[in-house]
């Protein structure tokens, strides 16, 4: 079991940020802190293509190296059109925006009303 460390609002900024310097679209962020004791944060954003993603990813693993911030997985197959970076407590996708309508995530995370 991942040990939970709970991450601050202004570290989430600055990961979209880093994200957004990339040309990143549709930045989305849920809070999932009430919803699972795994993690705090789901960052979702949208990248053109494979070349995109890469550029994308290579610049958040920068800043995380600059950071030091530990980094429990990484999932980056470029050609699939998604990756993911698990940081413990938030858990960073880049989509393409074909695969991101396809799988959906936000609404797998949408709060029962």
């Amino acid at each position: 079991m991942k040990k939970r460390r709970l991450v601050s609002k202004k570290f989430i900024n600055k990961i979209c940020k880093v994200i957004s310097s990339k040309k990143a679209e549709e930045i989305t962020v849920i809070d999932t802190s009430k919803l699972t004791s795994e993690f705090d944060y789901i960052i979702l954003a949208n990248a053109s293509n494979k070349y995109h993603i890469q550029s994308i990813v290579e610049e958040i693993n920068r800043f995380i190296e600059k950071e030091n911030v530990p980094v429990l997985a990484r999932d980056l197959s470029f050609e699939s059109g998604w990756v993911v970076i698990d940081l413990y407590h938030t858990i960073i996708h880049i989509m393409t925006p074909e695969v991101r309508k396809y799988y959906s995530l936000e609404r797998l995370w949408e709060i029962p009303v």
